[in-house]
């Protein structure tokens, strides 16, 4: 069985997180896994600018688990690789057979008879340039993807999505502290334990679907919503959920799929749910766009707008944008409420430092710019501490591709697992000092630290990944992140219910706090 047990047994990417610090290595560590299947984890800067930078189409998703996923995440930018990008390459070969491009001057030697009538007569492109042409476009379906979207995740996209984020978390702070001072039943001071995950991933949810698809869900105020509790049950952890993935990379789909799991049907009805809804929001996206003979900024319109996707497209890429862009996000924020109840003293003079600079959420005059929360740096320096510390993807996967590379100058055979592991990475004091372990925002806050932390190396912050796979939402997520931190600390004095209890992460696709109660208690003056 290899570590699998002792993996399993612990959090996600705990036993690397352990293992990265004990284990000597020279930027690679070697262990085996379940029925003792070789996985390689990379540990050093220079083997993760390997994987993720150099060599990152010989480092491609797992096959296995992107099929494993597929059903209720779709197959869009997260998942895109292997043979879409081969039919990529093959269309786009065919359609330069199909319409002869325009050269100006012969390129090469001169061309055969034989060569040239796969163009046409006087073409004078010769047959070097076919195969330069597919080999160039072969990999273009993941590039072509990122290409088409990444207007909606430009900076001035992002800043002018700014007000949308605002509203959406005055909205969100006006509807918990509704619920505080109703359970506080009219005490002087009023205080409630909530359960701050939940809330979290309902306004990210109400947020994306409102900045990202420009469709309100309202599951602020509707937490019965088919789709509220759908992603609810698919999030949840679950040690059938690590098996059933495990079971995934060894053994056929299908027969992973018949097998008498609650997870599985739950996973299945899911699924069904999630398209039909996708389709849905499509729909009505495209009748809206048809009406006003415009599209919206959000990142839905811009998609359609770029005419690159058919519907069954869109139907893959919402699929994966609405859990990754809303349980992430959901998941940093819940970990930032549980570190600073852990740190009031960082409490305290976050909360003074949001006071000075935005008004209160709560008056109906309210309104904020750019500029106002993009001048509060301690506010930045602790999201992003909070991100090193509890990235919410723990850890992902990478395989060998069929024809076998190198790393570090070792030879890694064809099917090799690697996985890449931001927690470890991140609170490894090889990459960070002494300290990694500690949270601590001050270390984002000195001279020329503001985005790098102090560390050596940009692959010391692994959160987002880096390369051309590097998650594309980074400033979204970052943004809506720190607007939802801002106005909660703003509001309330934030304590842990049971003070003693080990702030733990959960099982699930993502790394939340296990079981943890927050008690607010409404501060007067904001």
């Amino acid at each position: 069985m290899g570590q699998w047990k002792y993996i399993f047994d612990l959090p996600q990417g705990a036993a690397m997180a352990n293992w990265i610090q004990t284990v000597p290595n020279d930027g690679i560590i070697r262990y085996l896994d379940f029925l003792n299947s070789e996985v390689i984890f990379p540990t050093s800067a220079k083997a993760l600018g390997e994987i993720l930078t150099v060599k990152s189409d010989e480092f491609i998703k797992p096959p296995a688990i992107n099929r494993a996923v597929k059903d209720f995440l779709g197959s869009g930018l997260l998942f895109s690789e292997g043979e879409d990008h081969k039919v990529c390459g093959i269309f786009r070969l065919r359609n330069c057979l199909e319409t002869p491009p325009q050269v100006a001057t012969p390129i090469g030697p001169k061309v055969s008879p034989v060569e040239d009538s796969l163009w046409g007569s006087g073409t004078g492109l010769p047959l070097n340039h076919i195969q330069t042409e597919f080999t160039l476009t072969k990999l273009s379906l993941f590039q072509a993807q990122r290409k088409n979207l990444m207007p909606a995740f430009s900076f001035r996209h992002i800043k002018a999505l700014y007000p949308t984020f605002w509203a959406k978390s005055c909205e969100f702070l006006g509807l918990i502290t509704a619920e505080v001072h109703g359970a506080s039943k009219g005490r002087p001071s009023p205080s409630s334990v909530v359960d701050i995950s939940a809330w979290f991933s309902r306004v990210a949810l109400d947020i994306l679907g409102t900045a990202g698809l420009g469709h309100d869900f309202r599951a602020m105020t509707n937490t019965s919503s088919e789709l509220t509790t759908t992603y609810s049950k698919v999030f949840r952890p679950s040690k059938q959920m690590q098996i059933l993935v495990t079971l995934n990379i060894f053994f056929p789909r299908w027969f992973v799929k018949s097998l008498p799991f609650t997870r599985n049907k739950e996973l299945q009805q899911a699924a069904v749910l999630l398209r039909k809804t996708c389709r849905s929001l499509i729909h009505e996206k495209r009748l809206k766009m048809q009406e006003t003979k415009r599209a919206d900024a959000d990142i839905l319109s811009v998609a359609i707008e770029s005419g690159g996707f058919t519907d069954d497209d869109l139907v893959d890429q919402l699929l994966t944008f609405l859990p990754a862009g809303h349980e992430t996000t959901a998941a940093a924020a819940a970990w930032g409420v549980c570190l600073l109840a852990q740190h009031p003293d960082i409490q305290f003079r976050l909360r003074a430092d949001v006071r000075a600079q935005l008004p209160s959420p709560l008056t109906p005059q309210s309104s904020t710019s750019p500029f106002q929360i993009d001048q509060i740096p301690y506010l930045h320096a602790v999201c992003n501490e909070v991100l090193r510390f509890c990235p919410p993807a723990s850890l992902t996967y990478r395989e060998v591709a069929s024809h076998g590379t190198t790393l570090l100058n070792e030879p890694i055979p064809k099917g090799t697992r690697v996985v890449v592991c931001p927690l470890a990475i991140n609170r490894d004091p090889a990459h960070w000092g002494p300290d990694a372990g500690v949270f601590n925002p001050e270390r984002w806050t000195g001279p020329g630290k503001a985005n790098s932390g102090g560390a050596l190396s940009n692959y010391s912050f692994m959160t987002f990944l880096h390369g051309p796979r590097n998650c594309i939402g980074t400033s979204f997520a970052k943004t809506e992140f720190a607007f939802l931190l801002a106005v909660i600390v703003g509001r309330f004095d934030m304590e842990l219910e049971d003070p003693s209890k080990e702030l733990t992460p959960s099982r699930g696709v993502t790394m939340k706090p296990a079981d943890v109660g927050i008690r607010l208690r409404v501060l007067d003056g904001w």
